[in-house]
């Protein structure tokens, strides 16, 4: 079984936070890269459509998946 490494955008983690079935190709066998730019806007658009837990809660799982932006590289 081959893992994907794709880059999902805050439009794309969005969907899938709340359960968009177009997305459902992309939970599976799927190795995410973000940034955490990303995760702010996420956050923020969460705490709109839910609450502050919520936010924090997926603000916390995702945190792993960021990859560092450095003008450098």
């Amino acid at each position: 079984m081959e893992i994907k490494v794709l880059f999902f955008d805050t439009y794309a983690l969005f969907e899938i936070i709340n359960g968009n079935e177009n997305y459902i190709p992309y939970t599976k066998n799927i190795a995410i890269v973000t940034t955490r730019l990303n995760l702010m806007e996420l956050f923020y658009g969460l705490i709109g459509k839910y609450d502050e837990k919520t936010a924090n809660m997926f603000y916390d799982k995702l945190l792993s998946y960021c990859t560092v932006i450095d003008d450098d590289s």
